[in-house]
């Protein structure tokens, strides 16, 4: 028999390459998200914040910025309750106008002499409320140096508002033919001038 000869086996390359490229993609994701996530953190520290009074928050500013004052709450307070005052005074001036306006115009708006000393009665007596009123009031003098005298000044401008309105209730029953009760409207006039004058002036004032 001849000799039978025998071939040396080669080992079969792998059947299945692409089961390494799998394991070095994800490696190679992996890298590159780590990559991005390093690149994206800002390395700048954020801003400090101060919260403030009022409750809410802002960036702290250098020492030389501007900085805005309030006034104390007491001052803030009075000058609200002045303001209020105004439009009070407004309201009796425009009644006390209206009154002596339809009793002057009676033939025409029926407005007899009974109802005009009710409605002017009811009026002194509203201004003698309203000048009562200023006893509640709480003058900053702490805080405001000066204010005092001024606030006594619009107590004697409101009274001057009582008197008034009290002559025009003895005006409208005296027996002129309404010259008393037209001049004290005229006071009354002048006197609510006075005391808006007054309340500007002392809304003028600021805190020490």
């Amino acid at each position: 028999m001849g000799a039978t000869t025998i071939q040396a086996v080669q080992p079969n390359p792998d059947p299945k390459p692409g089961r390494w490229l799998l394991p070095v993609v994800i490696l190679a994701m992996m890298g590159g998200a780590w990559l991005f996530l390093s690149a994206a953190e800002d390395p700048t520290p954020s801003p400090t914040t101060t919260t403030l009074d009022a409750g809410s928050t802002d960036t702290t500013t250098p020492a030389s910025a501007a900085t805005t004052t309030t006034l104390p709450s007491v001052l803030a307070e009075y000058n609200r309750q002045l303001g209020f005052r105004v439009t009070q005074a407004d309201e009796l001036l425009a009644r006390a106008q209206g009154i002596n306006s339809d009793f002057d115009n009676k033939e025409t708006t029926g407005f007899q002499y009974s109802a005009a000393v009710t409605a002017l009665q009811t009026l002194a007596d509203d201004v003698q409320t309203f000048r009562n009123s200023m006893g509640f009031l709480e003058v900053p003098e702490a805080d405001v140096p000066g204010i005092g005298p001024v606030h006594n000044e619009m107590k004697a401008v409101a009274q001057e508002m009582v008197d008034q309105a009290n002559a025009m209730v003895t005006g409208l029953k005296s027996p002129d033919t309404g010259e008393a009760r037209k001049a004290a409207l005229v006071a009354f006039e002048t006197a609510v001038a006075d005391y808006k004058a007054k309340v500007d002036e002392l809304m003028a004032f600021e805190a020490a």
